[in-house]
């Protein structure tokens, strides 16, 4: 039971020392007050707000071209890089603010107050820039001892971040306009080695005019050796049917006349035309396969001539497609660039960044806040002063205690 918190004593004791400790806390808020108040130097802030603008700066590089196997040229899927520019982000422009090159900015930047207005301070002042609900806008706030140094530096680091942002999308166009540029020449040279290849191609190999006419000419050969073959066939079956009938005639006449002494001269007349006959259709025959033998080489030449031809005019036309394509590439280059130079002279002198709310002197410091401060130096004094007030107490009761075990010992040998 003797080991028990006992709350009520504890009440008890800080009620008794309840002065002390209003006095104590007292004291406290008073001095925090005080030197809050007269003691500290007060820092006023202001700010200033600024929208950012981007500028028509080219995303991507021209789209490419290609061939598909059906002949038509259609956009390729394949991806493009990307300009390489500067961004120009609200995030972005918030960290240039608190870089170093931009500290140096304002370091050399000349702040002299007007009228009553007190002088900057020598030291560069804390200076801060945030985005403001992930918008595109960029808040940037100065610190300083005085409202309207406070309201001129933040001014003058907007107006110098204005300044940066013009100098970024300038630098952010040109790198635009040099990539640009690089397409151009590109796609020129890409244009003149493809016009190369079909000079080359027309000078070097057999044309498509020559092949044309000499497929033209073996087919018309072929057609006459066609039609000479047809003329012989008729020729031969005439022949032999005017042979079959010499030698049926032959047949029906007698060899000899009716005394036997001498050659029906009827019979030799036939016989004499029968044998022309034979030679005749064996000169035919002859001939026959000499045209077939000329034909069928001349076939294979005209099939070789076709297709010589065929790959000369697939070639011809891939080499006349590459050509369009390098053309259009180039003509699409040469459009945006002039394209993005237009756009870059319509933004001449402007930015990207443009404040929207100009920086005035505060009517009431930031810091030291006089009344937060006294709160809580008034609540650790109270704590402070409660605390003491305890061990006092503590260190106080083993005190009386020994000091009554004494008096009783003293009195009980007394008796």
């Amino acid at each position: 039971m003797d080991d028990e918190i006992d709350l009520r004593l504890y009440a008890e004791v800080i009620w008794r020392a309840r002065r002390i400790v209003a006095g104590v806390t007292l004291v406290a808020a008073a001095l925090a007050w005080a030197v809050s108040r007269f003691a500290v130097r007060p820092v006023h802030e202001a700010s200033t707000l600024l929208v950012v603008t981007q500028s028509p700066i080219l995303d991507r590089e021209a789209p490419v071209l290609r061939l598909e196997r059906d002949g038509a040229l259609r956009v390729s899927d394949e991806p493009v890089a990307p300009v390489q520019a500067v961004s120009l982000a609200p995030a972005a422009l918030a960290e240039i603010v608190v870089s170093d090159a931009f500290r140096a900015l304002m370091r050399d930047r000349s702040m002299q107050g007007d009228g009553d207005d007190p002088p900057p301070s020598a030291s560069l002042p804390v200076v801060r820039a945030r985005v403001v609900d992930e918008a595109s806008l960029v808040e940037v706030r100065a610190e300083a001892p005085h409202p309207a140094e406070a309201a001129r530096w933040a001014n003058a680091a907007a107006s110098l971040l204005v300044e940066e942002a013009r100098r970024l999308d300038a630098a952010r166009m040109e790198r635009a306009l040099a990539l640009l540029e690089q397409q151009i020449a590109a796609a020129r040279q890409a244009l003149d080695e493809a016009r190369g290849r079909l000079q080359s191609f027309a000078r070097e190999g057999p044309s498509v005019e020559a092949l044309e006419s000499q497929q033209a000419a073996r087919t018309g050969l072929v057609s006459d050796y066609q039609r000479r073959l047809a003329s012989i066939d008729v020729e031969l079956a005439s022949g032999l049917a005017r042979l079959q009938a010499l030698q049926r005639q032959l047949t029906g006449e007698p060899r000899v006349l009716s005394g036997g002494a001498a050659v029906d001269p009827v019979y030799a007349r036939i016989q004499t035309e029968a044998a022309l006959q034979e030679a005749a259709l064996a000169a035919l025959r002859a001939e026959r396969e000499s045209v077939e033998q000329a034909l069928e080489r001349l076939v294979g030449e005209l099939q070789a001539t076709s297709a010589q031809l065929m790959t000369a005019r697939a070639e011809m036309q891939e080499l006349a497609w590459q050509v369009e394509v390098a053309r259009r590439n180039y003509e699409r280059a040469v459009a945006q660039y002039e394209a993005q130079e237009a756009a870059l002279a319509s933004r001449l002198g402007e930015s990207a960044l443009t404040v929207v709310r100009q920086a005035i002197p505060p009517t009431s410091p930031t810091r030291p806040r006089v009344v937060l401060n006294a709160v809580v130096a008034g609540l650790l004094g109270l704590m402070a002063s409660v605390f003491g007030v305890l061990v006092a107490e503590m260190w106080r009761q083993p005190a009386e205690s020994g000091v009554t075990r004494a008096a009783s010992t003293a009195s009980e040998a007394v008796r």
